[in-house]
């Protein structure tokens, strides 16, 4: 048995990839939709297989096709299970019902794994999915960060190109503005991407917000240690921006559609004290940014879900990232 994983725009696309790859007699044994990490598009998974013994018939000698393709169809369904759970036949009874339900809910096997051997190190194999769900959400650390704090901070906003930091940052200004009365100041420090400081300075001047201008290092540090007058001070960063110091934390802004690998690149280029998520009025799988969250001990903190300043953006918190992970199992 020879088996092939496709991935095509659509399903009648896919047929032909699977039709040439395997051969008239393959069968398709699963599909599901997927999303493109690079190009953002919806595009279709294809599992088929085909025997080999089928494929390798002279056709002089060949049997009908009716009869070829006559498989017995628990043959098909233990191979459709070999697929979708393959170590479900080295757990016992209580864990594999376990694993069948976080895979369902889209949870990854590296992730999956390490979290069954929890359990049964704990002696815990009679926990119900409910309590199971909530034990790993409660893995995941969260920080308010609209609280008004007794001392100044500097915010910096870095992450890809793309993801919505310049509006994420306008919209946590104007909310800690509201809520707190914070004496704001933002800093436009996006110095690779042409006119991005002068839209983010118009802004600012419509949303009733103080802005200054950084050119460079020095002048960004200059900024810094002389506005003390200022609660909260917040920096856009373009994506090219390697810039530290001691007294800023930043926050990445990350899609929550990005695929595992795009997601953990991330991570290693941009230095982050926070996360903040971005897309969520998008498509999206939220189990990924869950097993990163928890594998990386990153704080979250807030995530966007439209382009309206200030009201699409929201805190996280726990009972909101279980909502999201039961609709997309």
């Amino acid at each position: 048995m020879r088996i092939k994983k496709i991935i095509a725009e659509n399903l009648s696309e896919g047929k032909v990839l699977i039709k040439k790859e395997l051969g008239e007699d393959a069968i398709i044994l699963s599909t599901r939709n997927i999303k493109n990490s690079e190009t953002g598009k919806d595009t279709i998974e294809i599992v088929a297989a085909i025997d080999e013994k089928i494929k390798n018939v002279p056709k002089a000698v060949s049997k009908s096709r009716s009869e070829v393709q006559e498989i017995d169809n628990s043959k098909i369904e233990n191979l459709i299970e070999s697929i979708n759970y393959p170590f479900l036949s080295y757990l016992d009874k209580n864990l594999a019902a376990k694993y069948i339900y976080l895979k369902k809910l889209g949870f990854e096997e590296t992730f999956i794994g390490p979290t069954l051997q929890s359990i049964s190190k704990s002696n815990n194999l009679d926990i119900s999915e409910h309590d199971l769900l909530n034990s790993i959400i409660s893995r995941i650390k969260i920080d308010n960060l609209f609280q008004k704090r007794i001392s100044r901070k500097v915010y910096g906003f870095v992450g890809p190109s793309g993801v919505g930091k310049s509006s994420t940052l306008l919209k946590f200004a104007v909310i800690h503005k509201l809520m707190n009365s914070s004496n704001v100041l933002v800093i436009g420090a996006n110095n690779h991407n042409f006119g991005a400081n002068d839209l983010l300075a118009a802004y600012c001047k419509v949303l009733d917000l103080n802005f200054e201008k950084a050119g460079s290092e020095e002048e960004l540090n200059r900024l810094i240690d002389n506005k003390k007058a200022y609660d909260l001070i917040l920096i856009d960063f373009d994506s090219k921006s390697k810039y530290t110091n001691s007294s800023l934390e930043n926050i990445l802004i990350l899609p929550v559609n990005g695929s595992p690998n795009y997601l953990s690149k991330q991570l290693n280029i941009y230095s982050s004290s926070f996360i903040g998520l971005s897309g969520l009025d998008e498509n999206f799988e939220i189990q990924p940014i869950v097993e990163l969250l928890i594998n990386k001990n990153l704080t979250l903190c807030f995530y966007t879900n439209g382009s309206n300043i200030p009201d699409d953006i929201e805190l996280a918190d726990v009972s909101g990232i279980k909502k999201m992970i039961l609709s997309n199992g």
